[in-house]
């Protein structure tokens, strides 16, 4: 029987787009009881470094959240369990940190050459430099400095931004996880990068290519899913043979979900026991 009782296995902090420290997530974690944790920023591992050197966290695992790009298709893979100190896991974060602080450089030109909306250099440079560049900090500068009322007002203006920018590839991802030691997760599969809707033909479709690949898990809990989403990854991840994991997709304020989702999860402990197995020799225990 697992120990394992109440986790979230997928959380931001302010090392990519998230509003709490690890810190933060760490006593909040404490506080609801979390027995297990992960904290996937995008494209960084600067936040777990961080947080594993915090006293009295929960058990832990590594994480990271890839944003991938490929035929013009968008998915974001986790990557769990991975050596931290791995050259590969290095150097691709060094690549995708590069790729967003141009985007968001790009971003900013874009907004004042569309929108006459010009954020003060102080506020670009501070943006450019932080952990993990992205359009939820450029959102808030847009908020900060009168140009949008709210994040919503905000994105809508900065979705029209379509600079190609610089992607990794989904199998790019999963061969730099499974090198490193990890186990490589499609992350909010219906919802594709997280703003689309799939149906079960295309995830189908989708997840045996990343299957072919090396890919081992989906994210089948999610904390905006409703059953029939649930039941779509549940159902693909016993066709493909593959690892179930759970998570909230908490990112602080920059999004609407509460900290932690996880207890709203419709989980069926069953379904999580062989992602467990496989992580069981990686998990850092609770200090």
């Amino acid at each position: 029987m697992n120990k394992y009782k109440n986790i979230d296995l997928h959380m931001h902090s302010t090392y990519s787009d998230g509003t709490d420290t690890p810190a933060t997530l760490v006593e909040n974690a404490n506080i609801i009881g979390l027995d297990l944790m992960s904290l996937t920023d995008h494209d960084t591992i600067k936040g777990c470094q961080n947080l594993l050197a915090l006293a009295k966290h929960p058990d832990f695992v590594t994480g990271i959240e890839f944003s991938c790009k490929s035929n013009g298709q968008k998915c974001h893979l986790l990557g769990y369990g991975f050596d931290i100190n791995d050259n590969g896991i290095k150097a691709i974060t060094d690549a995708t940190y590069k790729a967003r602080v141009d985007k968001v450089a790009c971003t900013f030109d874009y907004l004042k050459d569309n929108f006459n909306i010009v954020i003060p250099e102080a506020d670009m440079n501070e943006a450019l430099s932080s952990n993990s560049p992205s359009h939820s900090h450029v959102a808030q500068l847009m908020i900060k400095n009168g140009f949008a009322s709210d994040t919503v007002e905000a994105f809508r203006i900065i979705d029209g931004y379509q600079g190609k920018g610089s992607y990794v590839t989904p199998e790019e991802a999963i061969e730099v996880i499974l090198g490193a030691g990890g186990v490589p997760v499609l992350a909010h599969g219906v919802f594709e990068d997280g703003g689309g809707n799939l149906d079960f033909n295309e995830m189908q479709s989708r997840v045996r290519k990343l299957k072919d690949a090396g890919l081992m898990g989906l994210e089948c809990y999610y904390s905006t899913f409703e059953q029939k989403h649930h039941d779509i990854m549940l159902t693909l991840a016993t066709e493909f043979n593959l690892l179930v994991t759970a998570g909230s997709d908490y990112h602080g304020t920059n999004k609407t979900v509460p900290f932690a989702h996880t207890g709203k999860f419709p989980v069926k402990p069953e379904t999580m026991e062989p992602f467990y197995d496989v992580i069981a020799d990686k998990v850092i225990s609770a200090v």
